[in-house]
């Protein structure tokens, strides 16, 4: 509602129960263990310690992630009535993790890279910084085997692929 910051307020929104960490001071940076089933096994670091930082302790909700060192439970997914909720108490920023979240969530997902994407209207841009080969899997099941240069937006047909804007 942009006025209130608390967990009560955060436990409502979401619909899972989270409490306050209190984590002694470290000069190490959080790391987080993704481990939940079916999630791609990685780790990640952030780049700055968390205080306060927030953790699941919904006992209907599946853990998809820990702080490392800890059993506190900072991404995690519980079925709601008409929904599922995703909760992460901290930045996610894993490619792997977020394109797990959202193929789970039902979102169509474009590629394996980590490039930016964004479809609509008919069109489909890929923005890449590092370039190269690429597979896009377009909405309709049509494969797509393109080869981007370095530092480029490419702007195709989503339907047929065409290439609109090298």
């Amino acid at each position: 509602d942009g006025a209130t910051l608390d967990e009560a307020f955060s436990n409502e929104v979401t619909g899972v129960k989270l409490e306050r960490l209190r984590l002694a001071a470290t000069k190490d940076d959080p790391v987080i263990v993704v481990d939940g089933k079916g999630a791609p096994t990685t780790t990640f670091k952030l780049s700055d310690p968390i205080d306060p930082m927030l953790a699941v302790v919904d006992s209907q909700s599946e853990a998809v992630a820990h702080l490392q060192g800890t059993t506190h439970v900072v991404v995690a997914k519980k079925r709601l009535a008409q929904s599922t909720a995703w909760v992460g108490t901290l930045s996610l920023h894993d490619p792997d993790l977020l394109r797990f979240i959202f193929k789970q969530a039902g979102a169509h997902v474009y590629n394996q890279a980590n490039d930016s994407v964004v479809a609509g209207m008919n069109l489909l841009m890929v923005h890449t910084a590092g370039g190269g080969k690429r597979t896009l899997s377009l909405r309709n099941g049509r494969s797509l085997t393109v080869q981007l240069p370095p530092r480029s937006t490419s702007l195709f047909d989503a339907q047929t692929g065409a290439a609109l804007l090298p």
